[in-house]
């Protein structure tokens, strides 16, 4: 049953002294509690309870929205071309029967050899595992044209925004500090969480001097890095990605600026057409084999 408010509890006094429950004759209990002098010692303790179950719920609301808003705005970023770009659902989901469906709409966007398909999307998941547990994460998708850096990118912001209902909000006081989610947010439009641009989409907002969103947002995910039309348009990326780096905020890269003759283990030669283009410091940031906080995808032929 549940115990009546402060309203309820005058009217349902029968006798001066009796406790407000309905049917109860208890004597209430002297307490500094707005509820307590209107109550049994059982009763007063059952409300108590009660209020603390409400009481959490209400605070669990208020966690989820953030986390939602977050949700939101990861899905919300992808452009409209990979709309049909969607994380398969896991085994434990109600909608587990369509994953079929999903990989096969994921093989026609991911051109790559159908026994290497399935290491590729592997790498994909580790990529989103990787930008949620490690703090200012890089994760730089190669490969040639059409290859489906761009729906890899698409598909590691699916997942993100799928598994985000699980993890702790940054201002939730459970939080475990790391990863993406380890940064300080207030969460206005002029700061979005996420953002989705490209080299080109780069430059025209340094003409316009206005790269400060870019620099600042927690994730962001830049599109074909290396295709500006020419060496004067570089700076806008390589300024980004430094500011970023320093700043240990996440990004998301793609590029077809390699030398596909050499192999992706070899990252000095796989990547040696983006150094001579951005200078052999910025690739390091990007490549290293040895930093935790740096993954290189290949999506072979």
């Amino acid at each position: 049953m549940k115990p009546a408010g402060d309203g309820l509890a005058r009217m349902f006094q029968s006798e001066p002294g009796a406790c407000c429950y309905p049917g109860c004759t208890e004597p209430r209990v002297p307490s500094s509690s707005a509820n307590g002098p209107f109550m049994c010692g059982k009763h007063a303790d059952l409300y108590t309870a009660a209020v603390r179950v409400r009481l959490a719920a209400e605070q669990a609301v208020e966690r989820e929205l953030p986390r939602r808003f977050i949700t939101d705005r990861l899905n919300g970023v992808i452009p409209l071309r990979y709309r049909d770009v969607i994380a398969p659902p896991s085994e434990d989901d109600p909608e587990f029967a369509e994953r079929a469906v999903v990989l096969a709409l994921l093989k026609k966007r991911i051109r790559v050899r159908p026994e290497h398909f399935a290491d590729v999307l592997r790498s994909a998941m580790s990529a989103a595992e990787h930008l949620r547990r490690e703090r200012g994460a890089v994760v730089l998708f190669t490969g040639l044209s059409g290859a489906g850096k761009s729906t890899l990118m698409a598909f590691v912001l699916r997942v993100l925004a799928r598994d985000i209902p699980r993890e702790k909000f940054a201002k939730n006081r459970d939080f475990m500090p790391g990863g993406l989610f380890g940064e300080e947010w207030e969460g206005n439009d002029e700061n979005p969480y996420v953002g989705w641009t490209s080299s080109y989409d780069l430059f025209d907002a340094a003409k316009a001097d206005d790269l400060r969103v870019f620099n600042e947002a927690p994730l962001l995910a830049i599109d074909d890095i290396g295709n500006e039309p020419d060496q004067v348009n570089v700076r806008a990326v390589s300024h980004v990605v430094w500011k970023r780096q320093d700043a240990m905020r996440s990004t998301i890269l793609t590029t077809g600026f390699i030398n596909e003759h050499a192999p992706p283990e070899d990252r000095e030669a796989h990547l040696a057409p983006l150094a001579a283009r951005y200078g052999s410091a910025f690739v390091r940031r990007l490549g290293q084999p040895d930093d935790p906080h740096c993954m290189v995808i290949h999506l072979p032929r």
